[in-house]
């Protein structure tokens, strides 16, 4: 038997998907081969989904401070053609 949310292989007596924590009803017909590839398939985007967000946040923690860095070192180079 398969949880019918995520795909999770569960027992017959398992009230809850210990993956997802839906809760399992007795008279669920067990999903075909084709719903747990197509089950599999949105588990695969939504991980890449999370770790391309997490690339994403730690890109611009690292370009904000260089970004101020070559803006401090503009500002100095042009303050020193006037002064």
């Amino acid at each position: 038997m398969f949880c019918r949310e995520c795909g999770q292989q569960v027992q017959e007596d398992w009230v809850v998907c210990p993956k997802c924590g839906i809760a399992i009803d007795d008279n669920e017909r067990p999903l075909s081969n084709a719903e747990k590839r197509r089950i599999r398939e949105e588990e695969k985007i939504r991980a890449k989904e999370r770790s391309s967000s997490n690339t994403e946040s730690l890109a611009g923690c690292i370009m904000f401070p260089i970004r101020v860095i070559v803006g401090v070192i503009f500002i100095l180079w042009f303050l020193s053609k006037f002064f």
